[in-house]
């Protein structure tokens, strides 16, 4: 089981009159913590915390955590009201857990006592709505974006705004941390390297390298103009899900059926896979295949060093979130 697994959310909420617009009032939302648990629960080695870092614990997004144990039975410890329900993965790090809420706003808490140590409510307004990018932890700082488009680094200790990047369009990724460096993607399929504090190392646009499109890609006129005729499903960029990162490799899916792979210290294309038919979720990665499953449709097994595909089976999961274990 993992962390993300683990983690619980309860909530009720009551609309307004109709007058009102039906606007939702949030009565009752707490993130209940039974996954500090799995950091406190009595081991052979005592009680000590283990960090979490980030979503699915490594950089590959594989949830195998095999050295860990988990003791039995699981059970709630506490819970904390946040300000929305939460549909991400908390992290953890320093005896801190760190969660991001459906509205964008990050709270930090001692993960032994649950006592709140800092609160970030991010800018955007009614945009920041139904976020999904899981926060992560890289030295001393918290990486995490919105749906309102911004990406933010804060001060893991404090709380303290170190950097915001204006991405101009809603980031659903969560980061990843790997080999010193953290990475994102946008919805518009802009993949960032960034040092733990903010500092940008280099960007991909895959619109603009690989479509050769440099007109709005939000506009329909734009494509139309762009495309002198029809646009078809072929054309999609969007990247709603979530990097992965092995070695010295960036894997990124977009929606136009393939899974990228890409050099992590400077971003130059080293494969990209064969049509990946419906695969349009997260990519896991382990230490000779990656895995891409599209809910209800095709699963995938790749070669991570080639990108060909080596096993395609459809049994008809509904999931799309994977551990990958490797013999």
């Amino acid at each position: 089981m993992t962390l993300a697994q683990s983690a619980l959310v309860r909530g009720c909420w009551s609309s307004d009159s109709l007058v009102d617009g039906m606007k939702r009032t949030i009565s009752s939302i707490a993130w209940v913590l039974a996954a500090i648990g799995l950091l406190f629960a009595a081991s052979a080695g005592g009680a000590a915390a283990e960090d979490w870092p980030q979503w699915k614990f490594d950089s590959g997004h594989s949830g195998n955590v095999p050295q860990r144990r988990v003791a039995t039975p699981l059970g709630l410890l506490g819970a904390v009201p946040l300000s929305d329900a939460v549909l991400t993965a908390p992290a953890v790090a320093g005896g801190r857990v760190v969660a991001v809420d459906a509205s964008g706003t990050a709270f930090s808490f001692d993960a032994a006592t649950l006592r709140p140590l800092w609160k970030h409510v991010p800018e955007g307004g009614p945009a920041n709505c139904n976020n999904v990018s899981s926060p992560a932890i890289a030295g001393g700082y918290v990486h995490y974006g919105t749906t309102a488009g911004y990406y933010y680094v804060l001060d893991a200790a404090t709380g303290r705004l170190v950097r915001k990047i204006d991405c101009g369009e809603p980031i659903f990724s969560a980061p990843v941390v790997h080999a010193g460096r953290v990475y994102f993607a946008t919805l518009g399929s802009r993949v960032y390297a960034l040092t733990p504090a903010g500092k940008t190392c280099w960007t991909w646009n895959f619109v603009r390298r690989v479509l050769d499109f440099r007109g709005d890609r939000w506009s329909g006129g734009d494509w139309l103009r762009h495309k002198q005729g029809r646009v078809t499903w072929r054309d999609q960029f969007c990247c709603p899900i979530d990097i992965a990162a092995y070695g010295r490799y960036v894997n990124e899916k977009t929606n136009d059926r393939h899974v990228w792979c890409r050099d992590a210290r400077d971003g130059s294309l080293v494969w990209q896979s064969e049509p990946v038919l419906s695969s349009v979720n997260v990519v896991s990665l382990g230490r000779r295949f990656l895995f891409s499953n599209a809910s209800g449709r095709d699963g995938h097994v790749l070669d991570r060093q080639t990108g060909k595909i080596v096993s395609r089976f459809n049994f008809g999961y509904a999931c799309t979130r994977f551990t990958l274990s490797e013999p």
